[in-house]
């Protein structure tokens, strides 16, 4: 009984002891994923939902299936949506899938850009959303497909897409893609029409920002490729950069608070971005 009374005077033991509930309470916990009853009702809703002819109740399957994210819920609404003849059916279900943020979903949307690319071709709108969505997805799996046929496509809106998506995708292979993209639209002159998304998508993966000319982002990189690290998280943005990145992936509902009108696609805020700050010319990240 001694030495528990002499451990309750000891003030370091005590400080301890009020501490350790508040410790074990700071400890994350994962959300349960759905149960395997709630992914079968979900398959079975969005095949009945779009059996019908209605649009709108496609519409709705669409917007439902996004409260069960998970594998089978997305391979199936990838096998009807994305097969639907509807373009806002389609487009709805291109939305979804980029929100649904499991390897599932990446697969389908890829899966649907290969198999769709003369119906894309034809449709710039639908073909920047698909571009969105895959780059929410900040996967490395999707650079190949962001970088093939850059600029074939001549609409803005899908190679600005394609740009900005590589910024999202946090690796030094994304920056080197974004590199020669630069090379590749600048010529001779290193001025490049698409040179201020080339900067924006640099600067949020380097924390770097060597301005719009293809020849600056060129030097740096000869001095920097070998021993460049992209950190997990970005590093603050000037507030321009910052303000243009945060407009660009932001919810259509939030563009509508500022006097906004809705751009192709919707989308989630992108992690976070701090405002704060402007990174040095010439260093990259630690």
């Amino acid at each position: 009984m001694l030495p528990l009374l002499r451990l309750l005077c000891c003030p370091l033991f005590m400080a301890l002891l009020l501490t350790a509930p508040a410790l074990s309470q700071d400890k994350p916990t994962e959300k349960p994923g759905p149960s395997p009853e709630q992914i079968e009702a979900a398959v079975q809703q969005l095949k009945l939902g779009f059996e019908s002819k209605e649009v709108p109740v496609r519409l709705d399957a669409v917007k439902e299936a996004l409260k069960t994210s998970c594998e089978e819920v997305a391979k199936a609404l990838g096998k009807y949506g994305l097969r639907d003849k509807e373009v806002n059916v389609k487009q709805a279900t291109i939305k979804s899938l980029g929100h649904m943020l499991v390897p599932a979903a990446l697969e389908e949307l890829l899966d649907h850009g290969r198999l769709a690319k003369r119906d894309l071709e034809d449709d710039p709108a639908t073909h920047t959303l698909l571009i969105k969505s895959i780059g929410r997805h900040d996967s490395e799996e999707a650079i190949p497909y962001l970088i093939k046929d850059l600029f074939s496509v001549k609409d803005r809106r899908v190679v600005q897409a394609r740009i900005l998506s590589l910024g999202r995708v946090r690796s030094v292979d994304s920056v080197e893609a974004l590199i020669s993209m630069s090379r590749k639209a600048g010529g001779r002159r290193g001025n490049s029409p698409h040179g201020e998304d080339l900067r924006l998508a640099l600067c949020v993966l380097t924390g770097v920002d060597n301005g719009a000319q293809s020849s600056k982002w060129s030097a740096w990189w000869n001095d920097n490729k070998k021993t460049l690290e992209i950190s997990k998280d970005p590093a603050p943005l000037p507030r321009s950069l910052a303000k243009q990145w945060d407009r660009y992936w932001a919810d259509p509902k939030e563009k509508a608070g500022e006097g906004e009108e809705e751009g192709e696609g919707e989308g989630d805020k992108s992690k976070d971005r701090k405002r704060k700050g402007k990174p040095g010319k010439g260093q990259g990240d630690d």
